[in-house]
């Protein structure tokens, strides 16, 4: 285990909140993954915002940074490009704090869930992961996200292929929830998802984006039934309206989360769509009132 986990048993770890919405509108109808290198500077300003709003740890851009997802933009060449970039940016950001902040690889479903899929094999998968994983790690990335798990077995292929690059590196698994409590959004349970945290072996484990941070909040209580995991929470700020609007201010999403620190059962707490560093401030607040959950 590296740096995350002596961190998690001093406090709760702020993470940061959402690259990808923050950085839309720059994006435009392309890939937000592309700034890294288009224009870095803003990515970078990003990186430093959250910072200033009390992150312990900040995402790199690079979500849909795999060259399976990376080919609906025809960009699939360019996928080690991106990621080193991408790294770069939030290194520097991270480097420049003067207090530690770490770089956390954020590694996205990519665009197959290998358990359904048709017309790609586990191969094929690794390969994609590799891609991406062998230049973030490389780049310095401090620890890996495998985040917005739809597919557990899509999660266990990205962890084995971060455990090839670098045996030790820190890794937080979080997956996607269902409407229905109790469930992630493949319909697998989250006591399954236990049982699957068993034989992945990741330093955290929790839930991201999803339907907000009520739901959020309320599943990893759940969870926090089932595994001895550190437990960790970065959820959206609810769902979108039709002009893509989210319906959760700070000040609610905040109290949500507050909740879980409240219960015990939070070490990593952060934000996904719809967040803003204001959410973030707030949230990092919170953080430094409570005790981490049991490591």
């Amino acid at each position: 285990m590296g740096r995350l986990n002596d961190l998690m048993h001093e406090r709760i770890l702020t993470l940061d909140g959402a690259t990808g919405t923050m950085l839309a509108d720059r994006a435009g109808r392309g890939c937000c993954d592309l700034l890294a290198v288009d224009d870095a500077a803003a990515v970078e300003a990003l990186h430093r915002s959250y910072i200033d709003a009390g992150a312990d740890i900040i995402t790199t851009d690079t979500f849909c940074s795999d060259p399976l997802t990376l080919a609906s933009w025809g960009l699939a060449e360019r996928c080690g490009e991106i990621v080193r970039a991408a790294v770069g940016a939030a290194r520097r950001a991270a480097d420049a704090a003067g207090r530690e902040v770490l770089v956390a690889g954020s590694v996205g479903p990519t665009v197959r869930n290998i358990t359904l899929s048709t017309d790609t094999s586990e191969e094929q998968l690794r390969e994609a992961y590799r891609a991406v994983v062998e230049p973030m790690i490389g780049e310095g990335a401090d620890m890996i996200l495998v985040e917005s798990v739809c597919d557990v077995r899509n999660a266990e292929i990205a962890v084995e292929e971060c455990r090839r690059v670098r045996p030790d590196i820190d890794i937080v698994v979080a997956a996607v929830l269902s409407k229905l409590p109790g469930y992630l959004v493949s319909g697998r349970s989250i006591a399954l998802f236990a049982e699957d945290l068993k034989r992945i072996r990741p330093t955290a484990a929790g839930f991201n984006c999803s339907w907000g941070a009520r739901s959020v909040v309320d599943n990893l209580a759940r969870l926090a039934e089932a595994t001895d995991l550190p437990l960790a929470a970065w959820p959206s700020a609810g769902v979108p309206d039709a002009s893509g609007r989210f319906p959760d201010s700070a000040a609610t999403f905040t109290a949500e989360m507050e909740r879980a620190a409240r219960e015990g059962i939070l070490n990593i707490a952060g934000g996904c769509c719809g967040t803003t560093p204001e959410h973030i401030r707030s949230l990092a607040a919170v953080c430094r009132r409570y005790k981490p959950a049991r490591v």
